[in-house]
């Protein structure tokens, strides 16, 4: 399966923590919740400090809201 399957399918959350945080919602409304929500960055297509960027910001931004929702 490839990326952008992996996006069609709910599967990958990409953009702004905003759009990440509505396709986690949307996702996880779909398949009735879920306790565990991971971020992954492929360290083949991806330098260090985008990669740690990503983690930060979804730290920062999603977690907190979502643990509020």
């Amino acid at each position: 399966e490839n990326f952008d399957q992996q996006l069609a399918k709910g599967f990958a959350w990409v953009g702004t923590p905003k759009d990440v945080y509505d396709a986690m919602m949307t996702y996880y409304e779909a398949i009735g919740g879920f306790e565990i929500a991971s971020v992954h960055v492929n360290p083949a297509t991806t330098r260090f400090e985008p990669a740690a960027r990503s983690v930060r910001m979804f730290a920062e931004h999603v977690i907190p809201r979502a643990a509020a929702a």
